[in-house]
């Protein structure tokens, strides 16, 4: 897991989401450990293309449950630098 990337993924949860940085670890699950809902899923989504300069197809939001998981499918979607 990209370190950067997670930091950079905590941001935007804690300053969009108002979720506690506390909160935020690798292992947490979005839905059951900090409280987001479909709504936020595809607003978290729209933030991480946004800021990552990525385009995450919104099927990515049934197959990723975790911190962790989310950090894995940026960098997946990221562009191979040369």
């Amino acid at each position: 897991m990209n370190p950067k990337t997670f930091e950079t993924l905590k941001k935007i949860l804690v300053e969009r989401f108002a979720i506690n940085p506390a909160h935020v670890q690798p292992s947490a699950a979005f839905q059951k450990e900090l409280n987001m809902d479909s709504m936020d899923a595809v607003d978290l989504l729209l933030a991480i293309n946004e800021t990552f300069d990525i385009r995450m197809p919104e099927k990515t939001l049934e197959e990723v449950h975790t911190v962790e998981e989310m950090v894995v499918c940026i960098q997946k979607h990221r562009p191979k630098l040369s």
